[in-house]
């Protein structure tokens, strides 16, 4: 059995935040079509109701791609963080050379 590797980086975490908030922005910025005739009309108010429950989850689902960027910004930040002290520590094994 072949197991994939997962390789993660800041940047890579980075560019992936920015995605996730680019596109929840254009899923917030789509409308749904105006409706035409008649409002009166049963498959207009039918049209109305669907575009509104459409809308909502729109706006769910860029809410959750907005929190995604975030947590993958937190995840950038701490992966930094933890290659930082990893760097740090090992620069504190190297011993100096004896002459």
């Amino acid at each position: 059995m072949h197991s994939a590797v997962l390789q993660v980086s800041k940047d890579g975490l980075a560019a992936q935040a920015g995605r996730c908030r680019s596109l929840a922005s254009r899923l917030a910025g789509n409308r749904p079509a105006l409706g035409t005739g008649p409002s009166v009309l049963a498959s207009a108010a039918a049209v109305s109701a669907a575009h509104a429950v459409i809308a909502a989850g729109g706006v769910r689902c860029a809410s959750r791609m907005q929190d995604t960027a975030t947590k993958l910004e937190i995840a950038s930040a701490c992966y930094r963080d933890t290659e930082a002290g990893a760097a740090a520590d090992f620069r504190a094994l190297v011993r100096p050379p004896v002459r």
